[in-house]
């Protein structure tokens, strides 16, 4: 392609040839070329062999990586409808189910099971979810598969639309400053 630019008008197979030959015997290397059409492989051109040795930290790094997390995290997704809120005024996507939890109209705090009984909590009870930015209030929903220690709520619901969407389920930007609440 960069011949073609600079105006070079020989065939592709000229161009690559005459630059792997660079100056060697024509016979010998037309028995290579061959060789290498053929095989897929350039002799004498493979990268110096690397020998990688994995660094171990000993029996604490793994003794963390096991040990229970002391907060939760708040995961903030935009809705795999919805997106962050800007097609909330869609009454067909607000009808269409969730992928995972086949929910709709809403949002909930998605959780694992484990989480949902550290915090003692059930589908469809209502919980608090509070971070440095805010607090919202909603519902709990058990999810299999969800990582432990994590809840994850979606964007783009309780925003204030017209007409049919307004107000409907539970705004979470509150809980994120970067994503410009206050």
């Amino acid at each position: 392609m960069l011949a073609a630019l600079v105006g070079d008008r020989n065939p592709t197979r000229t161009l690559v040839h005459d630059q792997l030959r660079a100056g060697a015997p024509l016979d010998a290397f037309d028995a290579a070329w061959t060789d290498a059409l053929r095989t897929g492989i350039v002799k004498g051109t493979a990268a110096a062999t690397v020998t990688a040795q994995p660094a171990w930290h000993g029996d604490d790094a793994y003794a963390a990586l096991l040990a229970p997390a002391t907060e939760i995290e708040v995961a903030l997704a935009p809705s795999p409808s919805l997106h962050d809120g800007r097609f909330a005024p869609n009454a067909w996507l607000q009808e269409l189910p969730h992928p995972i939890t086949k929910q709709t109209w809403s949002n909930a705090a998605l959780m694992s099971e484990a989480t949902a009984r550290t915090l003692g909590v059930g589908d469809e009870h209502l919980v608090r979810v509070a971070t440095r930015s805010g607090e919202i209030t909603l519902p709990a929903l058990i999810v299999t598969g969800a990582a432990d220690g994590s809840i994850t709520i979606e964007l783009g619901y309780g925003q204030k639309a017209p007409a049919i969407a307004d107000g409907i389920g539970t705004d979470a930007y509150p809980l994120g400053d970067y994503l410009g609440a206050g």
